[in-house]
């Protein structure tokens, strides 16, 4: 779920799947790979595991890094055309917006925290 970097994905793979003589898969469906009950071990965002998997067993968590991010903390970007760029968000009422997943917190869930004060009548974008 988190392949930003293939190449880092792969090794970090690698290096969990040979001590477990484990095969790997890269799946499409992440739902069903998830609840596939040959699974040994993957990975998840926690917005679908605490939603959607009560049947799967947390056994870690990596701390990822990126900039701007440390220990558990994270970012989530919003990106706008450079014209906009000085707009804020309460400007963006009424326009288009694009979220990697409805199944993900940092992609999905954090925009909608962010918008829902500004909603009216249950509507923002």
């Amino acid at each position: 779920m988190y392949d930003i970097h293939r190449p880092h994905t792969q090794a970090q793979t690698a290096r969990l799947a040979q001590p477990l003589r484990a095969d790997v898969e890269w799946p499409e469906d992440l739902l069903a790979h998830w609840r596939a009950d040959d699974l040994l071990l993957s990975q998840t965002c926690g917005y679908p595991l605490m939603t959607q998997l009560p049947d799967v067993q947390l056994v870690g968590a990596f701390e990822l890094s990126a900039p701007g991010c440390r220990g558990a903390r994270y970012r989530s970007w919003l990106v706008a055309r450079e014209e906009d760029e000085n707009s804020a968000l309460v400007d963006f009422r009424g326009r288009r917006a694009v979220a990697n997943s409805v199944d993900s917190h940092s992609g999905y869930n954090a925009l909608r925290y962010l918008i829902a004060p500004l909603a009216q009548q249950g509507r923002f974008f």
